[in-house]
Formats: structure tokens, C-alpha cells, sequence
């Protein structure tokens, strides 16, 4: 499922959650915004989008942040049942 949320800048933005269950989400844009894993009342940082490639998340505990470097509407492909496929060939502007 492809999904499109507001995020502001320089603040962590909740964009998913999960608990006990299997997820991945895919991202590709904003260029230098970091993704993480929060999990309670702290976070694992994943990886920083290039805007170029697609970037996966995967977890079966916790909430999926975002914190982009300005106010933008992120888009991002959403799989609850853990199994996305070939992760380069998801559309994702």
C-alpha cells in the first residue's frame, strides 16, 4: 500500500507503528532525511534517504520516524504482512 503523510522539519515524525507484527516500509525521498526505529522512549537510527534509491525499514515492534532536513509530504510504500517483494521496482516518486 503506497501512502503519502505531512512531516515537518528537523523533528521526529511518527510516520507508522507496529506492535507484534511483521512490517516493512520502503522510501525513497526526501534526499538527506533520517529514518529510525523508536521503540518506548528511545530510537535506533536505520539510515538517511539519498533520494535516488529505495530504502527499507523492517520491524515487527515499534513506530517508523522521520525527520526531514524541511516541511515536505513524504511518500512511502507500507507492507503489514512483512513481505515486500523486490524493493527497487516499487514506484515511489
Amino acid at each position: 500500500m503506497i501512502r503519502t503523510k505531512h512531516c515537518q522539519a528537523h523533528k521526529w515524525n511518527t510516520l507508522e507503528y507496529t506492535i507484534n507484527q511483521p512490517v516493512v516500509a520502503v522510501f525513497r525521498s526526501p534526499a538527506g532525511a533520517e529514518v529510525e526505529i523508536g521503540y518506548l522512549l528511545f530510537g535506533v537510527k536505520q539510515f538517511d534517504l539519498d533520494g535516488v534509491n529505495n530504502k527499507a525499514v523492517r520491524t515487527s515492534w515499534g513506530r517508523i520516524n522521520l525527520r526531514p532536513k524541511q516541511p515536505c509530504d513524504v511518500t512511502y510504500a507500507w507492507f503489514a504482512d512483512g513481505k515486500p517483494g523486490d524493493i527497487v521496482k516499487i514506484p515511489l516518486p
